[in-house]
């Protein structure tokens, strides 16, 4: 089951929110109407993510690693002739993390009649702008198993080039976390000791 966040109106009209678990966005509605709540906004629920995987702003992340993997087994599914959303459930029974409800309501917009461009434009935080420009531009060329491809090998090489970056700059950082404590030490310890040697 996903969990989808919404915002309804209840008998006495006062507005309420809260979240609702069920197996698609049509059983949540219909759930919420049965407990007499009028659904104006419902939107897939990300999973609580430990705190070490989000950002800074406390968002749950969805990073290039992940992107990879859903593009990679995405791609290859359509690529073997599997209609979009049927290779959409089968991700997204395999994604987990951040990205699994994400993928949930992306194939819920489509099974509804959305482009999957479209479907994933919702979810800008998973699925940057530039990234949905290119997939709607293969929709509409018909060339939707190349341009998955090159973009999964396109963010394959930002990715590479990132952890390169991150690596190239451990060591210094490192030097300079060194360099601070040395001075702290010679600071707070060091001086401290020789001051009454030069007293007097």
């Amino acid at each position: 089951m996903a969990a989808f966040a919404y915002k309804a109106y209840a008998a006495d009209g006062r507005a309420r929110s809260g979240r609702v678990e069920a197996e698609s966005r049509q059983r949540a509605v219909a759930k919420l109407r049965l407990d007499g709540l009028q659904v104006f906004a419902i939107e897939a629920a990300a999973e609580a993510i430990p705190f070490w995987r989000r950002d800074l702003l406390g968002r749950d992340r969805v990073n290039d690693a992940a992107r990879i993997a859903f593009l990679k087994e995405f791609g290859t599914l359509v690529a073997a002739g599997l209609t979009v959303d049927r290779a959409l459930r089968l991700v997204e029974r395999q994604a987990s993390g951040a990205l699994k409800p994400i993928i949930a309501d992306v194939l819920e917009r489509v099974v509804g009649g959305a482009s999957l461009s479209r479907a994933m434009a919702s979810h800008p935080q998973a699925f940057p702008a530039d990234m949905v420009d290119i997939l709607r531009a293969g929709e509409a060329t018909g060339t939707l198993v190349d341009v998955l491809a090159s973009l999964t090998a396109s963010i394959e090489r930002r990715d590479a080039v990132r952890r390169h970056l991150s690596s190239a700059l451990i060591y210094p950082a490192l030097l300079v976390l060194m360099a601070i404590g040395t001075l702290v030490m010679i600071v707070g310890v060091l001086v401290p000791a020789l001051a009454p040697l030069f007293e007097g």
